[in-house]
């Protein structure tokens, strides 16, 4: 009974995205970073909401940055709309291991978020992954995932049900910063996503929905707040919770012109019952190129010793940013 009202859950949260821009503004596409005081410091009006659309980042087409960073933690700005991120990931993760072979994992998620379903027994794993995010219209984008447990290098990651499982989502933008109240208030995005057994003996369809806020604090440091819940099914992971929840607070910023530093911290349940909560940080540095090129390292340890929590975890991650716009 739990797993088809979870199944209902993951189907109402993309019937929410699909009516929600009835409710919503339709401004036009913003940046995810304001850095007008880079652009020109000498105009005090380019930091203006006024002028934001003049500078907004269209991968090749404008002089804004443009993160697309793969974080426990998604930003409530979605792609810029007229462009389309193309990523590729190289993901490691170690643990330590139950004797009866531990828990599993994977990663999957909107951005690269690291998304443990799958693990082998012997502490380490090795992933690739793909994915395709588009802003497809103003406030809107849509992604796909394809992520790759490699085990530690069999071709079938270990053979764990579920591997290369594509994940589908979307994100909508409610409203921008300072919509409402001058000064204070955050952006505002509702996303949801799915995975879809398209994998190795895969079955059942996960949904997520998570509440995304982001408040830019000045300097180009913004703050980010998220909260998800996520429904699990099918029979990938007999032991996994049906029911998982979880927050995350993070912090960007520009260190340079070219180069940000991403902080966060994430509080979740554990995955499998009779597991401890899990509680981890990260750390992340993006460096852009060129216009249409990044580069992405990151890695995130584990605070507590719980079943389900790794104790170390490494990314490198490349975005090509197309525009056709």
């Amino acid at each position: 009974m739990l797993r088809r009202i979870g199944l209902g859950c993951a189907c109402a949260v993309f019937g929410l995205l699909t009516v929600s821009s009835a409710f919503a503004q339709t401004a036009g596409e913003d940046s995810l970073y304001d850095t007008s005081y880079v652009l020109d410091p000498t105009d005090s009006q380019s930091a203006t909401d006024n002028d934001k659309d003049d500078m907004t980042m269209s991968s090749g087409a404008h002089d804004e940055r443009f993160i697309s960073t793969p974080l426990f933690f998604d930003d409530a700005n979605p792609q810029t709309f007229g462009t389309m991120d193309f990523r590729l990931r190289f993901d490691y993760v170690t643990e330590t291991v139950d004797n009866d072979g531990g828990s599993r994992r994977g990663w999957a998620g909107r951005r690269g978020n690291w998304d443990r379903r799958h693990r082998d027994a012997s502490g380490d794993d090795f992933g690739v992954g793909v994915q395709w995010v588009w802003g497809f219209w103003h406030n809107w984008e849509f992604f796909a995932d394809l992520p790759i447990n490699l085990g530690d290098g069999r071709w079938d990651g270990d053979g764990q049900d579920g591997n290369y499982d594509i994940t589908l989502g979307a994100t909508y933008r409610f409203w921008e910063e300072e919509t409402f109240f001058p000064d204070w208030m955050p952006a505002f995005s509702l996303q949801g996503k799915m995975r879809v057994p398209t994998g190795y003996r895969s079955s059942g369809i996960d949904g997520e929905l998570r509440a995304i806020l982001t408040k830019n604090f000045g300097g180009g440091c913004r703050g980010h707040f998220n909260a998800f819940a996520i429904s699990v099914n099918g029979d990938n992971d007999y032991y996994a919770r049906d029911f998982q929840w979880g927050f995350v607070f993070g912090v960007d910023a520009p260190i340079s012109d070219d180069v940000y530093v991403m902080l966060d911290y994430m509080h979740r349940s554990s995955e499998h019952y009779g597991n401890g909560n899990m509680n981890m940080i990260e750390a992340g540095l993006q460096w852009k190129l060129d216009d249409s090129q990044s580069v992405h390292v990151s890695a995130n340890a584990g605070l507590d010793d719980n079943g389900d929590t790794p104790n170390f975890g490494a990314r490198l991650a490349y975005t090509y940013t197309l525009t056709y716009q």
